[in-house]
């Protein structure tokens, strides 16, 4: 009975938390990344309180106010490319065009799908504009999420050796067990932000030899908007080189805006889900298969908090598994002794 209200009170807690699980994750990688700053300051205030707020301060001011402007200033710039998607004028022209390359193909024997590109795009620029529009206006989900993750670092900034020490007297682990699984914990962790750094470097570049062999006035500057925006996972650089797109095909430069396209969305906003397992599973000593699960696995399950809770989740698994062998062998072994 006991057993069965605890497993019911451990579900309703986890449904408690499910809708702040990208505040949670968010903290938890700022308090991994932050460790050296909390101890520091810690030296410098003698009252635990004192310091945790002006780390929380110092991490609100240089990391989430930052991001959280970013990402509707990026978001409110996107949001004129999709309007001129939309636009009926140039719809029109790229269905002519379309025509005319379908006409010149069927010449030639060649067949083409008769798929309404048009149509599509502006149906797909509908659907992300009102994505967009949702970040612009503020939301009081986001604004949730923020308040939350900033609540849980300055407890976290404060308490973190009671919270540890609670930790370490439940835990069913030794000291070397724990050790190892904090070693692991936070190898992941880094792991997962270095990559991610990594990733939008060489969407960067990427972007930049497109930007520039394609004669795009202002490559380099894109080239570095396109690295910031790629930060954000799934959709980041698509943020930048659509409207490129749109602002070619508003010149009338349709080769190069067809061409910008494909790249755009055949590389620049997918190139990141094919080297990611690779990058972060390279570092967090993680086989490419695994960590290429772990992460789809954890975005279906966890949405963009799964590029971290996925292989997290996984790690852990793993370790804890290795644990319990590790036991179960060495119980043998004595078993064995006592027995002879």
């Amino acid at each position: 009975m006991v057993f069965a209200l605890t497993a019911g009170s451990l579900f309703l807690c986890a449904l408690l938390l499910k809708p702040f699980i990208p505040a949670l994750t968010g903290s938890l990688l700022i308090v991994t990344m932050t460790q050296p700053l909390a101890k520091r300051l810690r030296q410098i205030f003698s009252h635990r309180t004192t310091a945790a707020a002006v780390a929380t301060v110092i991490v609100a001011l240089c990391i989430i106010v930052p991001a959280a402007f970013i990402l509707r200033m990026v978001a409110m710039q996107a949001l004129g490319g999709l309007q001129l998607l939309q636009d009926a004028a140039w719809l029109d022209k790229l269905q002519h065009l379309i025509d005319q390359i379908r006409s010149y193909l069927s010449l030639r024997g060649i067949p083409l799908m008769g798929n309404d590109l048009p149509q599509i795009i502006k149906t797909g620029a509908g659907f992300l504009g009102s994505t967009f529009l949702t970040l612009v206006s503020g939301s009081v989900e986001a604004f949730t999420q923020i308040v939350v993750m900033l609540c849980l670092l300055f407890f976290w900034y404060r308490d973190s050796d009671d919270l540890l020490a609670h930790l370490r007297k439940t835990s069913p682990l030794n000291s070397g067990e724990e050790r190892l699984f904090v070693k692991y914990f936070k190898r992941t962790i880094r792991a997962s932000v270095v990559g991610r750094l990594w990733i939008a470097a060489i969407q960067g570049f990427l972007a930049w030899i497109a930007f520039a062999a394609l004669g795009v006035p202002g490559a380099v500057l894109l080239a570095n908007l396109t690295s910031v925006c790629a930060l954000i996972p799934a959709f980041g650089a698509f943020l930048v080189w659509l409207p490129v797109v749109g602002y070619l095909l508003a010149i009338h430069a349709w080769t190069r805006a067809v061409i910008l396209f494909t790249i755009g969305f055949f590389l620049l906003s997918t190139v990141d889900n094919l080297l990611y397992p690779f990058f972060v599973g390279a570092r967090a000593h993680l086989h490419t298969a695994k960590m290429l699960l772990s992460v789809f696995g954890g975005l279906w399950l966890f949405g963009i908090s799964g590029l971290v809770l996925g292989p997290l989740v996984w790690v852990t698994t793993e370790l804890l598994v290795a644990i319990c062998m590790r036991r179960a062998s060495r119980d043998e072994s004595r078993n064995a002794g006592d027995t002879l």
